[in-house]
């Protein structure tokens, strides 16, 4: 690259040195506006003659590059937002479940684990419930409020005895 600027550096100054040179012989005449024309052009080409060596592979490869980071940028933000959702929705259901068993009340701990579903929405994979004296009613009652609110079954809740 530096080379290609170097060239055109030299290009472009023996282009003026020659237009000069050229413009000082032929003194105002109908030529005169001629060899500008022509020394116009010359110093047109000698600016891009040195641009066409530029080869395209280097460019490929410099944009190759960055759209492969653009995607894995993109594929770590989508990553983000899924943790992000994952974590509102299944803060969201704990919370309702909580507050749902305290009107019942049953004091325990909730914490639900999120999976995508075949659709890629997320549903609620498994619940975790923590309470303290539990008897066998109020794990009956969690159990079954669980399955009616959240359509979780029993199969996929834990219910844990502090």
């Amino acid at each position: 690259m530096i080379e290609i600027v170097r060239q055109m550096i030299v290009s472009v100054t023996a282009a003026a040195i020659f237009s000069t040179v050229m413009l000082l012989i032929v003194q105002k005449s109908a030529l005169h506006e001629v060899i500008r024309l022509a020394t116009g052009m010359l110093m047109i080409l000698a600016l891009l003659l040195p641009l066409s060596r530029l080869t395209l592979p280097s460019f490929s490869r410099a944009f190759a590059a960055e759209s492969a980071q653009a995607e894995r940028q993109t594929e770590e933000a989508k990553q983000k937002n899924e943790q992000i959702a994952y974590s509102s929705i299944g803060g969201a259901v704990s919370q309702y479940i909580e507050k749902q068993a305290g009107e019942l009340g049953i004091e325990c701990t909730v914490r639900t684990e999120m999976e995508q579903g075949t659709d890629g929405t997320w549903v609620i994979g498994r619940v975790r419930i923590r309470g303290k004296g539990l008897t066998g009613v109020q794990r009956q009652q969690l159990a079954a409020l669980v399955e009616k609110e959240c359509g979780v079954p029993p199969a996929r809740q834990d219910l844990v005895e502090d």
